[in-house]
């Protein structure tokens, strides 16, 4: 697996007078600031969430392809789970569409 090259976890949301800040906790601005929303709208906060979500669904994915062990052992619906596992992973590592 390669190691992500993000900024580490966890992100948390500040919310701005323009907008949602994602920022990376351990840093000081500017940066820690992972990007942020153009508008206060109930729909960018609900993005912003996701996206500072980011490094803990990367690391729970992570433990889920860990659990799946050996695939000769693999019943159909884990097969499946591994693929859209590993196209998120594959994703957040850039690497969607490569091979």
């Amino acid at each position: 697996m390669n190691k992500p090259k993000f900024s580490k976890g966890p992100w948390i949301v500040n919310t701005c007078l323009t907008g949602h800040a994602i920022d990376a906790e351990e840093k000081l601005l500017p940066l820690g600031r992972i990007c942020m929303t153009r508008s206060t709208s109930d729909v960018d906060c609900a993005n912003a969430k996701l996206i500072a979500a980011g490094p803990d669904m990367y690391e729970a994915l992570k433990l889920v392809i860990s659990y799946l062990g050996d695939s000769n052992t693999w019943q159909e619906g884990e097969k499946i789970l591994y693929h859209h596992v590993s196209n998120a992973l594959a994703k957040a590592q850039g690497l969607e569409g490569e091979g």
